[in-house]
């Protein structure tokens, strides 16, 4: 029963960042504020695994919340932009009924014939019979969108 209790405040310690804009902290702090209370009906192990339960969701708030604010990519500053990108594959192909889309590591992007240096993943769709594995240096240009935004 231990660990059920412990994985439930983890997660819910991400999913009130994540759902509804909690502070990071607030899951770990009402459990560990919790956990004395745990003691007259659980015992003094029901208080412990409680205690160490707020102390991981502390550690699991914080690690979704430094993980929701890291800076975009290097890539993103191209979007909307023509470019030549240089990388190397790092998907299986994603077959689709006349395409195959392909996941590169972006190290260089080209625009307007200057070559930088910079990091990201992006998603191309090539034609069908596209044949690239995983570890394959690829060169591609088109015009850099978004993802999409699905509801």
């Amino acid at each position: 029963m231990t660990f059920p209790i412990i994985a439930l405040v983890w997660l819910l310690s991400i999913a009130s960042v994540a759902l509804w804009a909690a502070p990071w902290w607030s899951v770990g702090v009402l459990t560990v504020a919790a956990s004395p209370l745990a003691f007259p009906t659980f015992g003094r192990n029901g208080a412990l695994i409680l205690l160490a339960a707020g102390l991981l969701a502390l550690v699991g708030g914080g690690r979704f919340q430094s993980w929701e604010a890291r800076p975009a990519p290097g890539i993103a500053a191209y979007l909307g932009q023509g470019v030549l990108l240089e990388g190397e594959v790092a998907s299986e192909p994603d077959p689709g009924i006349t395409t195959a889309s392909y996941e590169i590591d972006v190290r260089s992007v080209t625009l307007a014939g200057v070559r930088s240096s910079t990091a990201g993943k992006v998603r191309v769709t090539l034609n069908q019979y596209a044949d690239y594995l995983p570890g394959d240096e690829v060169r591609v240009s088109g015009r850099l969108e978004a993802a999409p935004v699905f509801p």
